[in-house]
């Protein structure tokens, strides 16, 4: 795919401040980048940082042209970027620049990038994409389509995760059977590296339709897929599922927080898999009027899930993420008030929590991800909107 004609000196500004260090135990953060996207059209950012050091930042972006996806990687932990690179052609631009590709590495080195992209035949129709770089982003190979309906329907709300065999999984929100049987999770699978997707298959329907999927592989080759189910009376409740290959289970309830709400939050799960039963779940909730971000583990591969409430409703607390390092949970969130957006990261491990805020400011942050590679660096990446302006900012830690 073609490069745009200017470097990342003319389009993003790059400068540091300091960041205290964490406390210790936890993770000490190194000063902050920004990235300054020069444009209020931009998602925000999916970052992942390799065991290799490379460090990739993408979005979608809307420009006159129209809504194109972007990526840039640095080999120096984000001190210099390497010009950006336009991922799809005009035959599958995306659907929205609103949303953020999801990302996802290969144990090669290669780079996944999935989004949802325009189908003629309704004014929801859209495929889902799947594009692959092998030559560390400086190219991408022409995208994949993953859904298999052939009369056109809604495919979005997407993620992406890679099994330790290089399998691609991709996981999404499915419109195909919607007046019969309600919005669907799907999932498909790619072994040959993303150049093509096997046969779909339903996980379940009734799904809440704009809550976005997580995936989560663990080193044992199990896949988990999370989602917001709708249930009678307007409860959504996020639900787990687990399997291997195309088989996967019922869908068990992660919190019962019996949350009633005409319509959809627009808020999916995080969820993280360990390899040895243990999963990970949190999200954003109301309960009784009260926001809140939620914690619930399970030891038994998603049987039962023990509940926390990790935010409360101080600083509208939203849009929480999550990583493993090792036996380490880290959580990233945003908290908002009238004055500040705040963004919120967390270690667990062994029953201790350390907490510290990685950015606040006046101006309106938020939409956090983390990224952990093979060394246990820890990539924490999140957008800004000035007045002018959108930008990604972002720190690595050790």
């Amino acid at each position: 795919m073609a490069m745009k004609k200017y470097t990342l000196a003319l389009f993003a500004l790059l400068f540091f401040v300091s960041l205290p260090p964490a406390a210790r135990g936890g993770v000490s953060f190194g000063p902050q980048a920004v990235i300054d996207h020069r444009s209020k059209s931009v998602s925000p950012p999916a970052a992942l940082l390799g065991d290799d050091g490379m460090l990739y930042v993408a979005w979608t972006e809307e420009e006159k042209e129209g809504i194109s996806v972007y990526l840039i990687a640095s080999g120096d932990y984000g001190k210099r970027f390497s010009p950006e690179v336009k991922v799809n052609g005009a035959e599958d631009a995306p659907l929205s620049a609103h949303e953020p590709p999801a990302m996802a590495l290969g144990p090669k080195g290669e780079i996944y990038l999935a989004w949802s992209s325009k189908r003629s035949g309704g004014p929801f129709a859209s495929d889902l994409m799947v594009a692959r770089s092998t030559d560390g982003g400086r190219s991408f190979w022409p995208s994949a389509r993953v859904n298999d309906n052939k009369v056109p329907a809604s495919a979005g709300f997407a993620s992406i995760a890679i099994a330790p065999d290089g399998a691609v999984y991709a996981a999404w929100l499915d419109g195909r059977e919607k007046e019969a049987k309600g919005p669907a999770t799907f999932i498909a699978v790619s072994r040959d590296g993303g150049r093509s997707f096997a046969a779909n298959t339903p996980v379940d329907y009734g799904s809440c339709p704009c809550c976005r999927t997580a995936l989560a592989t663990g080193s044992d080759g199990s896949v988990v897929v999370a989602w917001r189910k709708t249930f009678p009376g307007d409860v959504r409740e996020v639900v787990v599922s687990s399997g291997k290959g195309a088989a996967f289970g019922a869908p068990a309830i992660v919190g019962n927080d019996r949350w009633e709400i005409a319509g959809c939050p627009h808020r999916g799960p995080s969820v993280m898999a360990d390899g040895r039963g243990g999963l990970f779940v949190s999200w954003y909730a109301e309960i009784d009027g009260e926001p809140g971000i939620f914690l619930a583990a399970s030891a038994d591969g998603g049987k039962s899930f023990t509940k926390e409430r990790i935010a409360h409703k101080k600083g509208f607390p939203d849009n929480v993420t999550s990583a493993l390092r090792g036996e380490e949970l880290l959580l990233a969130w945003q908290e908002t008030t009238p004055v500040a957006s705040d963004i919120i990261f967390e270690s667990r491990e062994s029953g201790k929590a350390f907490r510290l805020k990685l950015n606040s400011d006046a101006r309106k942050a938020g939409s956090p991800v983390i990224s952990v590679n093979g060394k246990g660096e820890v990539l924490v990446a999140w957008q800004k909107q000035d007045m002018r302006n959108f930008k990604t900012i972002f720190v690595i830690g050790r």
